[in-house]
């Protein structure tokens, strides 16, 4: 169960105080955003794809009311630096700060470390919550160990929450879109590789190939090079492409920031 860290949050509209903070019943779809100086970043990207995952699972909440819930919450509490979490269920919506962590400089010069797994996700496209999903990636997580990537037949589709793409003779591999979770990172990192006139092609990444560069994708995390997975070493984080890349999503984020 996640746990909202703040003083307030907001329940079907209504500000409450923490105290009042308790799991509702029910399937519930998810968002999660970032927001720096009390900015809420890509917030429109974030609300259509939540819209997306409420017709999924047959839910209808007017987005609208979500998104007021969103500054009202930010403005209830102005010194919070944390993400935001949007929960929605037939019956209900609430949303809250949640903890958050975000990479080092050192994690962005040097790249990270991950490892792979055959668990797979209930409906990929669909940001879904499972619990049980979760537990079992956390007890993945140990030592320096920063994601896990979901494989199937030794192709890795995506990591456990986040997108990858692989670099290989300058062509970038990215998972076909049916089968993971498209995040608001990854469309706009989509955007930067055309405006960049590189190559893609979507098509899984088989894990026994050569690489030249790996990154993920992610709302905390932004644009991450990847040095290992399990024990392959990947230079990623001297590689030019992912470097333009990770320069112009921050660029795009610094422009979200300002408007």
């Amino acid at each position: 169960m996640y746990k909202n860290i703040a003083e307030y949050f907001v329940l079907n509209k209504e500000l409450k105080k923490n105290i009042d903070f308790k799991e509702f019943d029910g399937d519930k779809c998810y968002e999660v955003l970032r927001v720096i100086e009390k900015k809420p970043i890509f917030l429109d990207e974030h609300l259509h794809r939540l819209h997306y995952s409420m017709i999924k699972m047959g839910i209808e909440t007017p987005i609208d009311d979500i998104r007021a819930s969103v500054f009202k919450l930010i403005q209830s509490n102005q010194s919070m630096i944390n993400n935001i979490k949007i929960d929605v269920s037939k019956n209900n919506f609430r949303v809250y700060y949640v903890e958050s962590s975000y990479p080092s400089e050192e994690k962005y010069k040097t790249g990270i470390r991950c490892i792979t797994s055959t668990i797979q996700r209930d409906m990929p496209t669909v940001k879904k919550l499972n619990l049980d999903y979760k537990k079992k990636i956390k007890s993945l997580l140990h030592d320096d160990i920063f994601e896990v990537l979901l494989m199937e037949n030794d192709d890795i589709l995506e990591g456990s929450k986040s997108n990858v793409f692989f670099i290989l003779n300058g062509t970038i591999y990215i998972t076909p879109e049916d089968k993971i979770l498209k995040g608001i990172t990854y469309n706009k990192v989509i955007s930067i590789i055309k405006e960049l006139n590189l190559s893609i092609k979507y098509e899984s990444f088989n894990i026994n190939d050569n690489m030249e560069g790996a990154f993920l994708t992610g709302t905390s995390i932004g644009v991450l090079p990847i040095h290992k997975i399990n024990n392959i070493t990947i230079n990623s984080s001297s590689n030019d492409i992912i470097n333009d890349i990770m320069k112009m999503y921050n660029n795009l984020v610094e422009e979200e920031r300002l408007k």
